[in-house]
């Protein structure tokens, strides 16, 4: 994509089915066109990995992803 991102809006909602209690997220993320003068792409991202993921719930939820590179 030739997005920044900026600005992160998500919606969540509980789905039960018996005992499968699932958490489904939809989020969408937001961004300014790339310039590259601006944006220059250093290093490309091989995948995200879960460790080190934390979500924290304040007044808002928080969450700290990285990826592999």
């Amino acid at each position: 994509s030739d997005k920044k991102i900026n600005k992160f809006n998500n919606s969540s909602k509980h789905k039960e089915n018996g005992e499968n209690k699932k958490l489904l997220l939809k989020a969408v993320a937001l961004g300014e066109k790339v310039d590259l003068k601006k944006h220059p792409i250093k290093i490309s991202i091989k995948g995200a990995t879960y460790h080190k993921l934390e979500i924290k719930k304040n007044k808002k939820f928080t969450a700290s992803i990285f990826f592999d590179v």
